[in-house]
Protein backbone atom coordinates (compact mmCIF):
# COMPACT_ATOMS: atom_id res chain seq x y z
CA UNK A 1 0.00 0.00 0.00
CA UNK A 2 1.79 3.14 -0.85
CA UNK A 3 2.21 5.76 1.69
CA UNK A 4 0.42 9.91 1.66
CA UNK A 5 2.80 12.48 2.29
CA UNK A 6 1.12 15.69 3.10
CA UNK A 7 3.29 18.48 4.12
CA UNK A 8 2.26 21.07 6.69
CA UNK A 9 3.92 25.13 6.70
CA UNK A 10 4.10 26.12 10.48
CA UNK A 11 4.72 29.50 10.52
CA UNK A 12 5.68 30.79 14.16
CA UNK A 13 5.73 34.13 14.87
CA UNK A 14 7.82 35.85 17.94
CA UNK A 15 7.03 39.40 18.92
CA UNK A 16 9.20 40.50 21.99
CA UNK A 17 7.23 43.43 24.05
CA UNK A 18 9.29 46.49 23.86
CA UNK A 19 8.90 46.91 28.17
CA UNK A 20 10.15 43.41 28.64
CA UNK A 21 13.54 43.80 27.97
CA UNK A 22 15.80 46.49 28.91
CA UNK A 23 18.74 46.83 26.51
CA UNK A 24 20.93 47.98 29.39
CA UNK A 25 20.39 44.90 30.72
CA UNK A 26 22.43 41.71 28.72
CA UNK A 27 23.17 39.69 31.77
CA UNK A 28 19.91 37.95 30.65
CA UNK A 29 20.68 38.00 26.80
CA UNK A 30 24.24 36.16 27.61
CA UNK A 31 22.67 32.89 28.83
CA UNK A 32 19.43 33.32 26.16
CA UNK A 33 19.45 30.35 23.60
CA UNK A 34 17.74 31.02 20.08
CA UNK A 35 17.69 34.26 17.74
CA UNK A 36 17.91 37.35 19.84
CA UNK A 37 16.28 40.66 18.09
CA UNK A 38 17.02 44.27 20.10
CA UNK A 39 15.53 46.29 20.01
CA UNK A 40 11.58 44.92 19.28
CA UNK A 41 10.27 48.41 18.31
CA UNK A 42 11.87 51.55 16.55
CA UNK A 43 10.78 54.84 16.94
CA UNK A 44 10.80 58.27 13.95
CA UNK A 45 9.11 60.99 15.32
CA UNK A 46 10.05 63.01 11.28
CA UNK A 47 8.37 65.44 9.38
CA UNK A 48 8.24 65.94 6.09
CA UNK A 49 11.68 66.23 4.33
CA UNK A 50 13.50 64.55 7.51
CA UNK A 51 15.43 61.22 7.51
CA UNK A 52 16.73 59.31 10.16
CA UNK A 53 18.42 55.72 11.00
CA UNK A 54 17.93 53.22 13.61
CA UNK A 55 19.74 50.19 14.21
CA UNK A 56 18.04 46.40 14.67
CA UNK A 57 21.09 43.99 15.97
CA UNK A 58 20.26 40.25 15.24
CA UNK A 59 22.37 37.73 17.38
CA UNK A 60 21.92 34.00 16.66
CA UNK A 61 22.48 31.78 19.76
CA UNK A 62 22.14 28.50 17.98
CA UNK A 63 24.73 25.78 17.71
CA UNK A 64 25.33 25.95 13.95
CA UNK A 65 25.17 28.70 11.70
CA UNK A 66 22.16 30.25 10.24
CA UNK A 67 20.79 32.02 7.53
CA UNK A 68 18.24 34.91 7.77
CA UNK A 69 15.95 36.49 5.88
CA UNK A 70 14.99 40.67 6.35
CA UNK A 71 11.97 42.12 4.75
CA UNK A 72 9.06 44.13 5.62
CA UNK A 73 5.57 44.20 6.40
CA UNK A 74 2.61 45.74 7.11
CA UNK A 75 0.35 44.78 10.54
CA UNK A 76 -2.56 45.97 12.30
CA UNK A 77 -4.26 45.30 15.95
CA UNK A 78 -8.37 44.23 15.86
CA UNK A 79 -10.94 45.07 18.12
CA UNK A 80 -8.99 42.15 21.13
CA UNK A 81 -5.93 43.41 20.18
CA UNK A 82 -4.81 40.36 18.07
CA UNK A 83 -2.07 41.28 15.00
CA UNK A 84 -3.22 41.30 11.48
CA UNK A 85 -0.10 40.96 8.75
CA UNK A 86 -0.34 41.78 5.02
CA UNK A 87 1.91 42.55 2.13
CA UNK A 88 4.16 46.29 3.02
CA UNK A 89 2.53 49.03 1.59
CA UNK A 90 -1.36 47.27 1.46
CA UNK A 91 -2.41 49.47 4.34
CA UNK A 92 -3.02 53.29 4.28
CA UNK A 93 -1.59 53.84 7.35
CA UNK A 94 2.05 51.86 5.95
CA UNK A 95 4.80 53.59 6.79
CA UNK A 96 6.96 50.92 4.80
CA UNK A 97 7.35 52.88 1.91
CA UNK A 98 9.47 55.29 2.86
CA UNK A 99 12.12 52.48 4.61
CA UNK A 100 15.32 51.00 3.29
CA UNK A 101 17.22 48.16 5.01
CA UNK A 102 20.70 47.74 4.93
CA UNK A 103 20.39 43.75 4.24
CA UNK A 104 18.09 41.51 3.11
CA UNK A 105 19.80 38.44 3.70
CA UNK A 106 22.29 37.90 6.94
CA UNK A 107 24.58 35.00 7.41
CA UNK A 108 25.71 34.08 11.29
CA UNK A 109 27.75 31.67 12.72
CA UNK A 110 26.81 30.55 16.16
CA UNK A 111 27.36 33.46 18.86
CA UNK A 112 27.87 36.02 16.28
CA UNK A 113 25.76 39.52 15.87
CA UNK A 114 24.68 41.42 12.94
CA UNK A 115 23.40 44.99 12.49
CA UNK A 116 20.75 46.32 10.32
CA UNK A 117 20.17 49.75 9.30
CA UNK A 118 16.12 51.10 9.21
CA UNK A 119 16.69 54.03 7.42
CA UNK A 120 13.11 56.13 6.78
CA UNK A 121 13.06 59.34 4.49
CA UNK A 122 9.76 61.68 4.77
CA UNK A 123 8.52 62.81 1.77
CA UNK A 124 8.51 66.53 1.17
CA UNK A 125 4.71 67.00 1.66
CA UNK A 126 2.37 68.23 4.21
CA UNK A 127 0.40 64.90 3.31
CA UNK A 128 3.43 62.68 4.73
CA UNK A 129 2.68 64.57 8.21
CA UNK A 130 -0.78 64.10 8.65
CA UNK A 131 -1.12 61.15 10.81
CA UNK A 132 0.74 58.45 12.65
CA UNK A 133 2.19 55.76 10.41
CA UNK A 134 3.70 52.31 11.06
CA UNK A 135 5.11 49.14 9.39
CA UNK A 136 7.21 45.85 10.98
CA UNK A 137 10.90 44.79 10.06
CA UNK A 138 10.49 40.91 9.72
CA UNK A 139 13.68 38.69 10.30
CA UNK A 140 13.13 35.47 9.04
CA UNK A 141 15.13 32.18 9.32
CA UNK A 142 16.06 30.37 6.31
CA UNK A 143 16.85 27.16 7.62
CA UNK A 144 13.68 25.52 8.11
CA UNK A 145 13.06 22.92 10.91
CA UNK A 146 11.62 19.82 9.78
CA UNK A 147 9.98 17.06 11.69
CA UNK A 148 7.84 13.93 10.70
CA UNK A 149 4.97 12.07 11.98
CA UNK A 150 3.47 8.65 11.09
CA UNK A 151 -0.39 7.71 11.51
CA UNK A 152 -1.32 4.40 9.58
CA UNK A 153 -0.75 5.05 5.99
CA UNK A 154 -0.02 9.07 6.35
CA UNK A 155 3.38 10.72 6.61
CA UNK A 156 3.00 14.40 7.41
CA UNK A 157 6.03 16.31 7.18
CA UNK A 158 6.25 19.73 9.61
CA UNK A 159 8.25 22.30 8.47
CA UNK A 160 8.70 25.23 11.26
CA UNK A 161 9.52 28.92 10.49
CA UNK A 162 10.77 30.88 12.26
CA UNK A 163 10.65 34.40 12.48
CA UNK A 164 10.54 37.69 14.75
CA UNK A 165 9.10 40.97 13.85
CA UNK A 166 10.20 44.25 14.88
CA UNK A 167 7.50 47.06 15.35
CA UNK A 168 8.76 50.55 13.38
CA UNK A 169 6.56 53.62 14.25
CA UNK A 170 6.68 56.88 12.77
CA UNK A 171 4.70 59.73 14.84
CA UNK A 172 5.22 63.55 12.76
CA UNK A 173 6.21 66.27 15.44
CA UNK A 174 3.23 67.83 14.78
CA UNK A 175 1.06 65.57 16.36
CA UNK A 176 -0.50 66.15 19.68
CA UNK A 177 -3.83 65.34 20.27
CA UNK A 178 -4.49 62.58 22.86
CA UNK A 179 -7.87 61.11 23.75
CA UNK A 180 -9.52 58.05 24.71
CA UNK A 181 -13.26 57.70 25.06
CA UNK A 182 -15.22 54.86 26.96
CA UNK A 183 -17.69 53.98 23.93
CA UNK A 184 -19.73 51.67 26.33
CA UNK A 185 -19.71 49.49 29.18
CA UNK A 186 -22.34 46.44 29.30
CA UNK A 187 -23.04 43.05 30.40
CA UNK A 188 -22.78 40.77 27.48
CA UNK A 189 -23.26 37.35 29.10
CA UNK A 190 -25.37 37.27 32.45
CA UNK A 191 -25.72 33.26 32.71
CA UNK A 192 -25.80 31.76 36.67
CA UNK A 193 -22.16 30.25 35.81
CA UNK A 194 -21.08 32.46 33.38
CA UNK A 195 -21.03 36.44 33.70
CA UNK A 196 -19.47 38.44 31.33
CA UNK A 197 -19.02 42.23 30.78
CA UNK A 198 -16.98 44.49 28.31
CA UNK A 199 -15.44 47.41 27.87
CA UNK A 200 -15.43 49.30 24.66
CA UNK A 201 -12.86 51.92 24.08
CA UNK A 202 -11.45 54.37 20.99
CA UNK A 203 -8.35 55.71 20.94
CA UNK A 204 -9.94 60.04 19.34
CA UNK A 205 -6.29 60.95 19.02
CA UNK A 206 -3.28 61.34 16.90
CA UNK A 207 -0.62 59.09 18.65
CA UNK A 208 -0.36 55.79 20.11
CA UNK A 209 -2.04 55.03 23.44
CA UNK A 210 -0.61 52.79 26.31
CA UNK A 211 -3.88 51.97 28.32
CA UNK A 212 -4.88 50.58 31.89
CA UNK A 213 -8.24 48.92 32.04
CA UNK A 214 -9.80 48.35 35.64
CA UNK A 215 -12.38 46.33 36.70
CA UNK A 216 -14.16 46.76 40.74
CA UNK A 217 -16.77 44.88 42.51
CA UNK A 218 -17.85 46.27 45.76
CA UNK A 219 -20.17 43.92 47.90
CA UNK A 220 -23.10 46.41 48.85
CA UNK A 221 -23.77 44.57 51.76
CA UNK A 222 -20.33 43.88 53.32
CA UNK A 223 -18.21 46.45 51.26
CA UNK A 224 -15.78 43.70 50.52
CA UNK A 225 -13.91 44.93 47.50
CA UNK A 226 -12.46 42.10 44.69
CA UNK A 227 -10.42 43.49 42.11
CA UNK A 228 -10.09 41.51 39.18
CA UNK A 229 -6.33 41.81 37.31
CA UNK A 230 -5.13 44.90 35.51
CA UNK A 231 -5.52 44.27 31.48
CA UNK A 232 -2.25 47.15 29.94
CA UNK A 233 -2.37 47.26 25.94
CA UNK A 234 -1.48 49.67 23.35
CA UNK A 235 -3.96 51.11 20.76
CA UNK A 236 -3.40 52.45 17.54
CA UNK A 237 -4.89 55.84 16.75
CA UNK A 238 -9.01 55.81 15.76
CA UNK A 239 -8.49 51.90 17.34
CA UNK A 240 -11.64 50.93 19.13
CA UNK A 241 -10.64 47.92 21.63
CA UNK A 242 -12.82 45.65 23.65
CA UNK A 243 -11.98 44.70 26.84
CA UNK A 244 -14.03 41.77 28.52
CA UNK A 245 -13.83 40.63 32.07
CA UNK A 246 -15.12 37.48 33.12
CA UNK A 247 -17.09 38.21 36.90
CA UNK A 248 -15.10 34.89 38.85
CA UNK A 249 -16.99 32.64 40.69
CA UNK A 250 -17.11 31.83 44.37
CA UNK A 251 -18.29 35.45 45.01
CA UNK A 252 -20.84 35.98 47.83
CA UNK A 253 -24.11 36.06 46.78
CA UNK A 254 -26.13 39.55 46.90
CA UNK A 255 -25.16 43.01 44.86
CA UNK A 256 -22.24 44.41 43.99
CA UNK A 257 -21.57 47.53 42.45
CA UNK A 258 -18.97 47.45 39.37
CA UNK A 259 -16.67 50.47 38.31
CA UNK A 260 -14.66 50.08 35.57
CA UNK A 261 -12.02 52.37 34.44
CA UNK A 262 -10.03 52.94 31.12
CA UNK A 263 -6.87 55.32 31.61
CA UNK A 264 -4.75 56.21 28.44
CA UNK A 265 -2.46 58.18 30.58
CA UNK A 266 -1.74 61.39 32.70
CA UNK A 267 -2.69 64.03 30.08
CA UNK A 268 -6.45 62.97 29.73
CA UNK A 269 -9.34 62.50 31.69
CA UNK A 270 -9.72 58.96 33.37
CA UNK A 271 -12.75 57.23 31.41
CA UNK A 272 -15.13 55.17 34.17
CA UNK A 273 -18.47 53.50 34.44
CA UNK A 274 -20.46 52.00 37.22
CA UNK A 275 -23.04 49.13 37.02
CA UNK A 276 -24.85 46.94 39.17
CA UNK A 277 -25.26 42.78 39.26
CA UNK A 278 -27.16 40.48 41.65
CA UNK A 279 -24.67 37.42 42.17
CA UNK A 280 -27.17 34.29 43.41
Amino acid sequence: MKRKLFTTLLFILFLIAAQGQNQGDTSSLKKAKGMIVLPSMVYFNLTNGQSATREITITNRLPEKKQYKVYLGDWERDSMGDHKYSPANSISRSCARWIKLSRDVIELEPDSSAVISVRMQMPDSAEAIQEMKWAMVFIQLVNEEKAHKTEKDITQQVIYNFRMGVHVYQTPPNLKRVYLSMLSFKNIVNKKDSILYQIACLNEGTQQLKVKCNFIMTNLSTGEKTKLPQQDFPMFPGQKRLVNYLVPNGLKPGKYSILATADGGDDMPLQASQAEVDIQ
